[in-house]
């Protein structure tokens, strides 16, 4: 089968956000959630599990892609007010989308509306990491992003929380979840917490500093030098970032739910890791004869991400009999009685998702269709 490689584009970036979505889809849609993997699960509080890792690493793509599609812009100081306009926008129209996600599947009670979210975030850091790359030199960005995980862990560790006491990173307690409450009170945040919410505003500064580690990697990728010292500044500066992350666990624990800085080394020294690897087969190897499913994952990722919350919805949403809803149905008759176990029967659930939604990428792929925000 031949691969399709539009202009501009690296197939192991394409590959990689292609895996990262894949794997976002089977964390978020099992069948039944109360029987889920252990490594498909994310940690309950402080620690890591390979689930955790699917969101950072999509935020790390974000900041490669933005060096990608941007680089040529900047080297030619194209309109920058214009540039910066269609970067708003884009970002505006993604946060509206995450929004109009959130409010279907709570049949549009806009009282009780969680205003942030995945995509909320990615939007977000996409605006904050694109408007920094365009601004700053390369020694400036990394700056930037040492000192949002700094000013993170200092905010969280020592600042008191106003109306309980001493900083603490309890999910309650904590500035950041204290921040989320009064801003955008319990009824917006997370549904089912209500008093924290895992993508809030004050983890948001680390998130950027994901993206903006990105933004480094996909400089040095484009830079004109050969691909055994690009590779070699990969896993590097990879093996580097997740032994930093592991050592400073022990002072600001690695937590996806807080964002905490050592997670953000942690996850960055992976995804440097991860598209080092990639990289070398992919564009360095040329074995790309197993990457068609990932590619057309990768090359519309946010139509895949979107199909992929609002299909499963749709299905429990609509009633067949009685109260049963048509995922009720499909599930209890097809998926449950097949399999021995409920965590089979649940992680087949997600992985036919991504086997339903594949054809049609794989035919957008095909036809040149890449759909964006």
């Amino acid at each position: 089968m031949q691969t399709l490689q539009l202009p501009g584009r690296m197939l192991s970036l394409d590959v990689v956000r292609g895996l990262t979505i894949l794997l976002m889809i089977i964390v978020n849609n099992p069948g039944d959630y109360n029987h889920v993997y252990a490594p498909l699960e994310h940690a309950a509080w402080n620690g890591f599990t390979p689930a955790d890792f699917v969101f950072p690493s999509f935020l790390f793509i974000v900041g490669i892609s933005i060096v990608f599609s941007l680089s040529t812009k900047k080297e030619r100081k194209e309109n920058t007010q214009h540039i910066l306009m269609n970067i708003l926008k884009r970002g505006f129209f993604l946060f509206c989308v995450g929004l109009f996600i959130t409010a279907y599947v709570i049949d549009f009670d806009f009282g009780h509306l969680r205003i942030p979210g995945v995509l909320q975030r990615i939007a977000i850091v996409f605006v904050a990491c694109s408007i920094v790359f365009l601004k700053l030199s390369t020694r400036a960005i990394v700056y930037v992003s040492f000192m949002l995980l700094i000013l993170y862990y200092v905010l969280m560790s020592f600042v008191p929380v106003p109306g309980t006491g001493p900083a603490n990173l309890d999910p309650e307690t904590n500035l950041g979840a204290w921040l989320d409450r009064l801003v955008f009170s319990p009824d917006h945040l997370y549904r089912f917490t209500k008093t924290w919410d895992p993508e809030g505003i004050l983890s948001t500064l680390p998130s950027i500093a994901t993206g903006l580690f990105g933004v480094l990697t996909g400089i040095e990728l484009k830079r004109q030098t050969a691909s055994n010292v690009k590779l070699k500044r990969l896993f590097g500066y990879g093996s580097l970032f997740t032994l930093a992350g592991i050592l400073t666990d022990f002072i600001f624990p690695i937590n996806k739910n807080l964002w905490t800085s050592s997670y953000v080394l942690f996850t960055a020294g992976l995804s440097m890791l991860l598209v080092g690897v990639c990289y070398w087969i992919i564009d360095v190897k040329r074995y790309k004869w197993w990457i068609i499913p990932l590619l057309v994952f990768g090359t519309n990722s946010i139509f895949a991400y979107l199909c992929s919350e609002l299909f499963p919805t749709v299905l429990r949403k609509i009633a067949v009999t009685g109260h049963a809803s048509v995922f009720d149905f499909i599930y209890g008759n097809y998926f449950s009685p097949l399999f021995l176990s409920p965590y089979n029967a649940s992680l087949a659930f997600a992985v036919s998702l991504v086997l339903f939604f594949m054809p049609f990428l794989w035919f957008m792929h095909r036809q040149n269709i890449i759909l964006k925000v």
